[in-house]
């Protein structure tokens, strides 16, 4: 259910951005009233589009929790971060060729990812070396730095925020409450003075969903490498989601606006 909503708020969000931001609205006299309306509606979706990224980060910290093999799972998602790359750019900028100045999402996910591991690494190597309780905050804390210039060097979508975002769901995973609201602060402090007010509705409903929607009963502090079965074909199906639809709102655009 959790990954349906934020597949579909995605969509939403990148249809607004496309085909009425650059579409529909790029044909319209600025403050005419068929431009406000259309304005707001595409605000609505992209609001409904913030619930996107929390839900998928949270996904990332609960997927390395349960992962069998954290190498595959950082593989699928490089792959995907890859062939999401070119679409991503085409809806993002609304114009062929790729601009390796702005990188998609799937690339800030991917570097959460590592940070977690890299963080339980340096944790087990520094603990064996004999260095005591401090050693998990400085473990997380090199490990989530090493991934937050990555990020920004690369300039992946929501960069360094949404890898902070990932392990600080990660390391409040035991307690429900707690996890909801730090992900809730966190997105409200450091996008909330990039992006209008109303966006932090997209934001706080997202984590009202993982709160209500995700029945925890335990599940939720699963030691690592629990097994969990999935379908092979739906998994895949989850991932391929991402350029897919991107793929699909370009050729629309490109049908009904591109001249």
């Amino acid at each position: 259910m959790l990954r349906l909503i934020a597949v579909i708020s995605m969509i939403a969000d990148h249809a607004a951005l496309l085909l009425i931001g650059y579409g529909i609205m790029s044909g319209l006299p600025v403050g005419s009233d068929a431009y406000e309306r259309w304005n707001a509606i595409a605000t609505g979706l992209r609001v409904l589009g913030r619930m996107a990224f929390p839900i998928f980060a949270w996904l990332i910290a609960e997927g390395y929790v349960r992962t069998r093999d954290w190498r595959k799972y950082a593989v699928r998602l490089a792959l995907l971060a890859l062939i999401s790359e070119v679409p991503f750019d085409w809806v993002v900028f609304g114009r062929w060729g790729v601009t390796w100045g702005y990188q998609n999402t799937v690339f800030t996910l991917l570097l959460g990812l590592l940070a977690l591991r890299g963080g339980d690494f340096l944790q087990e190597r520094m603990g064996r070396i004999g260095y005591g309780a401090g050693s998990w905050y400085a473990a997380v804390t090199v490990a989530t730095a090493a991934a937050c210039v990555a990020a920004l060097m690369i300039r992946s979508d929501y960069s360094w925020e949404g890898v902070v975002l990932i392990v600080l769901l990660y390391h409040t995973r035991a307690d429900r409450r707690r996890q909801c609201v730090t992900g809730f602060l966190w997105s409200a402090m450091v996008w909330g003075l990039l992006l209008p007010t109303v966006f932090m509705a997209g934001y706080a409903a997202a984590f009202l969903l993982l709160y209500y929607l995700y029945d925890s009963g335990g599940e939720n502090v699963v030691r690592a490498g629990a097994p969990v079965r999935h379908d092979k074909v739906l998994r895949w199906a989850v991932y391929l989601v991402y350029p897919v639809h991107l793929l699909i709102l370009w050729g629309i655009y490109d049908r009904i606006f591109a001249v």
